[in-house]
């Protein structure tokens, strides 16, 4: 896919490069996280200001795992029709691979992915990556199956229980 070679050269979203440690003055101030071992390794953070994603505005969340940038998560209300994500998604980085779920597209590069997902019932989320992120994936993903299977990509255990069974 050629949009997906380009983000995977550019390796970086937002103008933060993926695997670095976001700088103070990026204007990212913490976002609400959760509880448990994976809150314990990763961080959630948010810009002031809305930015213009996959064709539509948004106000990415950033994902911050043990002081490394992975990704961002962009959530869409119910105005911004999955239709017009899907097309300037497709448009930006060629035809997509289903997902799990009606709805649920993505495109996998060499080190990085974009997912389109629903949000039942408020809307739509793209996530925009580095395959680090595949490890918040809390469940078994066509993505994270075909990312092991095509490029060799596996799940890590930054403090946290192994996510699916050791297969033999």
């Amino acid at each position: 896919m050629p949009g997906m070679a380009a983000f995977d050269s550019a390796y970086q979203v937002g103008g933060i490069r993926f695997g670095t440690e976001p700088a103070p003055n990026r204007g990212l101030r913490p976002t609400g996280s959760g509880v448990g071992k994976r809150w314990k390794t990763t961080k959630l953070y948010q810009q002031g200001q809305d930015t213009l994603i996959a064709g539509a505005p948004t106000r990415p969340t950033y994902w911050v795992r043990n002081g490394r940038f992975i990704g961002i998560t962009c959530d869409y209300d119910r105005r911004i029709s999955p239709e017009l994500l899907l097309a300037a998604l497709t448009k930006q980085f060629g035809p997509p691979r289903a997902g799990d779920g009606a709805g649920s597209y993505y495109w996998l590069g060499r080190r990085t992915y974009v997912l389109l997902e629903p949000l039942y019932p408020k809307g739509s989320a793209v996530h925009m990556a580095s395959l680090d992120m595949l490890n918040e994936q809390v469940m078994e993903t066509r993505v994270r199956q075909e990312a092991r299977t095509t490029l060799g990509w596996k799940p890590d255990a930054t403090g946290l229980p192994r996510q699916l069974p050791t297969q033999h």
